[in-house]
């Protein structure tokens, strides 16, 4: 297993990070490149924000099939109100970009709600 097994994106796409070497009879590892940034605010003692971004970027090999994953983009923005102690309600918007070898692209955007009940700790 190479590190694209580590990055969610390549291990859901089915194990992006090496394929059959035809030349040979053993694997040919895929380059990746692959980053996470996020940042968290508080705007008041109850109420934050979180913005994340990855990145995701696969260099296919030539044998590899036309819709093989090649890389993406996801980016996400939510705000989160704790208005009790262990309550906490969010609404958070994502949008993702998934790119193929052959240039093909496809993209999608989702809202959800989110409610979380901590049934310990602070």
């Amino acid at each position: 297993t190479g590190i694209g097994h580590y990055v969610t994106d390549t291990r859901s796409a089915g194990g992006t990070d090496a394929v059959f070497d035809t030349t040979g009879d053993g694997l040919e590892s895929l380059p990746l490149l692959a980053a996470y940034v996020a940042y968290q605010h508080w705007w008041t003692d109850t109420f934050q924000s979180n913005i994340v971004y990855t990145f995701t970027h696969v260099e296919n090999a030539e044998q590899q099939p036309d819709d093989a994953y090649r890389g993406a983009q996801r980016a996400s923005i939510n705000l989160i109100w704790t208005p009790f102690n262990r309550v906490e309600l969010g609404l958070e918007f994502l949008w993702g970009q998934r790119r193929n070898k052959d240039g093909n692209r496809g993209t999608a955007l989702q809202f959800q709600f989110v409610q979380k009940y901590r049934f310990s700790g602070s």
